[in-house]
Order: C-alpha cells, then sequence, then structure tokens
C-alpha cells in the first residue's frame, strides 16, 4: 500500500487578486537589486572622492565608504523584509543627516545655516512623497494608502513654500528648479484616483525623486565664478537623490510591513467584479 498523498489546498481567485492589490511583501527580490546598486553607486562615489576626482576629503570619502559597504550588507545578508526596510532607511538618513550638519560629501547642500530649515523640509519631503506614491502603487484598493499620500503631501508643503519664494525672485537656475518641484508635487495627486489604477504612482514617485535632486544640482549653474562649488552642487545633488530613494524604500517597506494584513481585509471580488445588473424577470 502506498501512502496517502495529501493534496495541497486550492489557490482560490480572491486569494490571487488579494495578493495583486495588496502584497505582503511587494518587490521584495527587485528592492534587493535597487539596494545593491544604490550600494555600488555610493562606492564608486567614495572611490572618486578618495582618488581625489571629487570635491571632498578623506574623512568625506571614509564616511561614504562606510555607508556605501552597510548598504550591499543590507541587500545581500538574509534579513527580514522590514529589517531590511530598517536598514536602508537608516543608511540614508545617515548621509542626509550628515550632509544637513556640513559633513560628508552631501555637506554643500546648506549654504548657510538660514538655509538649513528649508533643506531639512526638502529632505523629509523627497523622502515621504515617493514612499508613499510606491505604497498607493502596491495598494491601489487600500484607503488606507490615500491617507499615506496625503499626509505625505502635507510633508511636502514647507518645499513648495520655498519653490514658491524663489519662483518671483530666483534667478533662472533656481526658478527651473522651483518649477521642477511644484510640477513633481502636482503629478502625485493623480495617486487620489480610483482603484482601479495604479494611477502610475512609480513613475511619479521617480519623476518626485529626481525633480528634487535635480533641484540641488541646478545650484551649479547659480555657483559659476565660486571656484570648486559647480561639482561639489551635482555631487550633492545626485547623492541627495541616492540618500532620497533609500529612505524612500526603507519607508515603503516599513509601511507594507505593517500595513499588509489590515490592507488584505479588503473585499477584492467586488472590487474586480462591479456591480451586478439585475435581469427583469422572465414573462
Amino acid at each position: 500500500m502506498f501512502p496517502a498523498l495529501r493534496t495541497p489546498p486550492p489557490i482560490l481567485a480572491s486569494d490571487v487578486l488579494r495578493e495583486d492589490v495588496a502584497p505582503l511583501e511587494p518587490g521584495k527580490k527587485a528592492l534587493r537589486f535597487w539596494i545593491v546598486g544604490l550600494g555600488l553607486t555610493v562606492l564608486a562615489v567614495a572611490g572618486g572622492i578618495h582618488l581625489g576626482l571629487l570635491p571632498g576629503g578623506f574623512s568625506s570619502a571614509r564616511l561614504t565608504y562606510a555607508l556605501g559597504g552597510a548598504l550591499l550588507c543590507a541587500a545581500v545578508l538574509p534579513f527580514p523584509y522590514s529589517v531590511r526596510g530598517v536598514l536602508v532607511a537608516l543608511v540614508g538618513l545617515a548621509c542626509l543627516v550628515l550632509g544637513l550638519s556640513g559633513h560628508g560629501p552631501l555637506a554643500p547642500l546648506v549654504i548657510s545655516q538660514g538655509d538649513l530649515p528649508w533643506e531639512i523640509g526638502r529632505a523629509v519631503g523627497a523622502s515621504s512623497l515617493p514612499a508613499a506614491l510606491l505604497f498607493r502603487s502596491h495598494y491601489r484598493a487600500y484607503r488606507g494608502a490615500r491617507i499615506v499620500l496625503a499626509v505625505a503631501l502635507l510633508l511636502v508643503v514647507p518645499s513648495l513654500i520655498k519653490a514658491g519664494l524663489t519662483l518671483p525672485s530666483g534667478d533662472l537656475p533656481a526658478r527651473i528648479g522651483a518649477v521642477l518641484v511644484l510640477l513633481s508635487t502636482l503629478t502625485s495627486l493623480l495617486g487620489f484616483m480610483g482603484s482601479g489604477t495604479t494611477a502610475a504612482s512609480t513613475a511619479w514617485a521617480v519623476v518626485v525623486l529626481a525633480a528634487f535632486g535635480g533641484d540641488v544640482m541646478l545650484r551649479a549653474a547659480s555657483s559659476r565664478g565660486q571656484a570648486g562649488l559647480g561639482l561639489a552642487y551635482v555631487q550633492a545633488g545626485g547623492l541627495f537623490m541616492v540618500a532620497t530613494t533609500l529612505v524612500a524604500l526603507g519607508v515603503f517597506q516599513l509601511l507594507s510591513w505593517s500595513m499588509a494584513a489590515d490592507a488584505r481585509r479588503v473585499d477584492v471580488l467586488s472590487k474586480e467584479q462591479g456591480p451586478v445588473t439585475e435581469l427583469p424577470p422572465e414573462e
């Protein structure tokens, strides 16, 4: 007699739909590849600083090496989904905090102490809004995703105020940067569309990251005649995009880990099937 084989339970259509609109660990494998790529980018910048090809000294290169190495460890080692999110967010946050305090490769972010509050607001907005858009893209049927997006838009308000003040008084590069910030924030409003679409929220997250980083880079065009500052701002803008991307990815993973169970309570069949039309009775 052969032993009885256990038949696995069938995969229901509702389970497949639920995983589509409310995945437990969205982008688990893809995120690790992105983190590896960002880590290698940070290490390349560290090498450039070390060799004197990029602005900064030995201490700046050492800090950048440490941040890049930490990213590679976070991507390669078998950490749980939530732990990897925390580690990635901390690396990006460390890079931003060091830059805002005048240390590391992001030191050119703060031109004067009067700019520090605005730069903090820029960093918060550029990190939180893409994270909310990524969350909205993967949890399109979850009402909480729109609440998260609304909170993120509130956190972007300081950056919008700064952009509004720059438009009438700044030079041309600064105005272009302000327009990029304003337009990229407006595109994120598409995230409030219905649950039948992702509203291309992932693409708008990339647009926001590029726009806020581009705003930093455009200072290079305003620093003509100031030796070394042009390349320093380009470097700071590129690493600003890397750092805010890391924070956004980490926050997205934490949001997914903490809210996935609640998001999966959605009635996916009613979302997908739509209203039922009653047929007239037969005579």
